[in-house]
């Protein structure tokens, strides 16, 4: 299989998701809060029936040599089903198929191969809902137009060109004067000339043979001026003639007829609940060009889902046993690796879910792998809120143009065309409730070999509510949070209103001052009584030691020797 794949045409079968079956006659309950959508709409059924019997890969046989493209596959897909691409009346639902390519020598060697069969996949899926709200309402002009242009100047170069013959006629009668420098043959046959190809090869020739005669000497000088102005009169008409000519051909060759044939379509509404059942892709190597196609349902139910979404229904869908799995246990089954694009399915609890898958191949460098993980969740999470609702516009001119012009004796008719289109999907500003990451895994893709990072982000109405419930409860969360903030405010303001007021309260001032102009009173009378006893007993010390020196100073007999420790070291 993936020798199949990268040698000769890869249809990824790009997994197609379920709807179940939901109401076309919408059933709720009596319980407003809690409208009922039974599953047995025609198009959730399609979507149902999609997925059970995804689309298939064909089967490489010995004598196929022309690779299946991906729209084939799917047609074929749909052939089996009973499915026609056009709306149907007596289900009320739409099928549309549509293909979108590029040139790819190689998706192993292509570095931004997963951006281009991304970007391919929107563009596919675009043109599929333009073809849908066209079909409900287009504004269309067109027009057919035949020009026969008239040629005034034709009478214009016709006078011209009498009048260069005139000058013709009038030059051949001056060479008739030069006879006797012609030969016999020469002289009878000037006279039946006309202007013609032959008849003007003829004059030059002859001219040149009098010229020879002129240079040689032989013309007497008394006709050279006369043979002079001859000449150059038939070389001014000549040349007169041949611009008129010319001009007289390009209008021939000019516009004769003119067709012009064109229409223009219009289209611009809100579509919701549109979603790709099908997708595949196909490579050929021979011919070196990818092309993804896309099968897109819409029906009354399927809108009746996104509906819920859009407008913050509560909304619940009646559970079928036709879905056994959980959302993730389904995403596990699914080769994420050749998924791109919206999904729908149906789980096991009655969650209908809005999936959208993108990828993108890591770089080596961490930082550009942080960048590719990111691109990826937020282009899924712009695919998932598509799959709900978008503004859709459309403008398409196609011109045809046909011209025949006329180049002698046959004309000769071209034709062009062209077409200019202008589609776009949007959507503003909307709140989404439930948005969620679903998986994200790295894995190897299986056409480049490549490390390719996977994201699948999805919404469900249950989602939705349950994140409006979250969204209550932490808001009220909030509220009680401020409020308790404020009573701590309070708090903070009571003590600090305190501190305030204490450093601004009289009584206390008045004590302070007079506690401390006692304690200062106190201190200063103690250090001052201390110092009075430390001064008396200084002077009754100094009286002492007075007295002491006066006894010392008294005379005593005796000798006395100052040095009293020498060494006797000499």
């Amino acid at each position: 299989m993936s020798n199949w794949l990268t040698k000769s045409l890869i249809v990824g079968l790009l997994s197609v998701s379920a709807f179940g079956v939901i109401g076309q006659e919408f059933k709720a309950t009596d319980t407003a809060e809690e409208p009922q959508v039974i599953n047995d709409d025609a198009g959730t059924e399609a979507v149902y029936e999609a997925q059970k019997e995804p689309v298939q890969p064909p089967v490489q046989k010995a004598d196929v040599t022309t690779p299946v493209t991906a729209a084939e596959q799917l047609n074929k897909f749909m052939e089996k089903k009973g499915w026609n691409p056009k709306y149907d009346d007596k289900k009320k639902r739409f099928f549309v198929v549509e293909t979108a390519e590029f040139d790819c020598q190689s998706p192993a060697i292509d570095a931004d191969f997963l951006v281009k069969r991304e970007m391919k996949t929107k563009e596919a899926i675009l043109r599929a809902k333009i073809q849908i709200i066209e079909f409900v309402n287009s504004k269309m002009s067109a027009s057919d137009q035949i020009t026969l242009p008239g040629h005034p100047l034709r009478e214009k170069f016709d006078a011209k060109i009498k009048a260069a013959e005139k000058e013709f006629d009038l030059m051949k009668d001056r060479l008739e004067k030069f006879k006797e420098y012609m030969d016999k043959d020469e002289a009878a046959m000037i006279a039946g000339v006309t202007w013609s190809d032959r008849g003007k090869a003829f004059i030059d020739s002859l001219i040149k043979k009098i010229d020879e005669q002129y240079d040689s000497g032989k013309i007497a000088d008394d006709k050279k001026e006369k043979y002079e102005r001859s000449k150059q009169a038939y070389l001014k008409a000549k040349e007169e003639y041949d611009v008129i000519e010319q001009k007289a051909a390009a209008l021939q060759g000019t516009l004769q007829s003119e067709m012009t044939s064109t229409v223009s379509k219009m289209a611009k509404m809100p579509l919701f609940g549109a979603t790709v059942i099908a997708q595949a892709e196909s490579w050929s190597e021979d011919d070196e060009r990818y092309q993804v196609a896309v099968l897109v349902c819409w029906s009354k139910s399927l809108h009746r889902v996104a509906r819920a979404l859009a407008t913050g229904e509560n909304f619940k869908t009646v559970k079928t046993n036709r879905k056994d799995i959980s959302i993730h246990d389904w995403l596990n089954k699914q080769n994420l690796t050749v998924m791109s694009g919206p999904r729908q399915f149906l789980d096991k609890d009655g969650n209908r879910w809005f999936l959208a898958v993108s990828a993108r191949a890591l770089p080596k460098a961490s930082s550009q792998r942080r960048r590719a993980k990111s691109l990826a969740e937020m282009f899924a999470s712009q695919m998932a809120v598509y799959s709900i609702y978008s503004d859709l516009a459309s403008q398409k001119t196609a011109s045809q143009m046909m011209q025949t012009r006329n180049a002698g004796e046959r004309d000769d008719t071209q034709v062009a065309e062209s077409m200019a289109e202008k589609l776009s999907a949007s959507f503003q500003n909307k709140t989404v409730r439930g948005l969620q990451q679903l998986k994200s895994k790295t894995m190897i893709h299986p056409i480049s070999g490549e490390d390719i990072y996977v994201c699948v982000y999805g919404i469900n109405p249950s989602a939705a509510k349950s994140a409006l419930a979250i969204e209550r409860v932490n808001w009220a969360t909030a509220v009680q949070s401020e409020k308790y903030q404020s009573l701590e405010k309070g708090r903070t303001d009571a003590n600090t209103a305190a501190v305030n007021k204490a450093k601004n309260d009289a009584e206390s001032y008045k004590r302070g001052r007079k506690d401390q102009t006692k304690a200062i009173d106190d201190t200063v009378a103690k250090r001052e009584a201390t110092q009075a006893q430390s001064q008396e007993k200084s002077k009754e010390q100094a009286r002492k030691s007075k007295a002491k020196e006066e006894a010392d100073r008294k005379s005593k007999s005796g000798v006395f020797i100052g040095d009293t420790d020498v060494d006797d070291d000499f």
